[in-house]
């Protein structure tokens, strides 16, 4: 089980947010904030630009933000535990209804139409950091925010198991986007039974990327 520091969360997010003020806005880092936050690659960039010996300034920025997607990856490995909803012991993680799709969840109570069950999270990207990621099948855009949550390698968020069925007549539950909290509530859009399958829409830019995948559910 993995050991949460919650004093380095607080400095991984504060160096994340003071290269991002310097890559997209061109801010410098202020010398009690270098000392305190940043790491030694990004001081070396910080010395070079300071003294005006950038050689090329397209490079310059590039490393700037790798430095930023490093910084993300020691983010990730040190993320609090994932809270799952307020139904969490109620969904059961189970095979899918649907052919070839794996695994999917399932409720084991009633639940009725507005109510949030569970929350869709995971690893935090930017528009920067997402783009390194090779499997983009769970990431999620948190509204128009530069906020992603990525539950792939989080086998524990039950709410990845969620398929879409591509059909709208079966979906009984939608991503309501929480970009402060980095995640999405799972919503109900009707009541459901006991012992149901739980299906959301990806959307249609999901499907344009993996149609070939795709495989419509016609009843239960």
């Amino acid at each position: 089980m993995k050991v949460h520091d919650a004093k380095l969360f607080v400095k991984q997010n504060n160096r994340i947010k003071l290269l991002k003020n310097w890559y997209e806005l061109a801010i410098l880092p202020n010398e009690s904030e270098v000392k305190n936050i940043l790491h030694e690659d990004d001081i070396k960039l910080l010395q070079v630009e300071r003294t005006g010996e950038i050689k090329n300034p397209s490079q310059h920025i590039d490393a700037i933000g790798r430095q930023i997607i490093f910084a993300r990856q020691d983010l990730n490995k040190n993320l609090p535990l994932f809270h799952d909803g307020p139904h969490f012991p109620e969904l059961l993680v189970r095979p899918s209804q649907i052919q070839n799709a794996g695994l999917g969840l399932y409720t084991n109570e009633s639940l009725l139409s507005g109510q949030t069950i569970a929350y869709y999270s995971g690893h935090r990207h930017d528009y920067l950091s997402q783009k390194k990621i090779k499997d983009k099948r769970y990431l999620l855009q948190l509204g128009c925010s530069d906020r992603f949550v990525d539950p792939e390698p989080c086998l524990d968020v039950k709410a990845r198991y969620i398929n879409d069925p591509i059909n709208e007549n079966l979906i009984n539950v939608e991503f309501v986007p929480d970009s402060d909290n980095w995640r999405a509530n799972i919503r109900c859009t009707r009541d459901i039974r006991k012992n149901e399958e739980l299906f959301i829409s990806y959307g249609e830019k999901y499907w344009m990327l993996y149609k070939e995948e795709g495989q419509t559910f016609t009843s239960i």
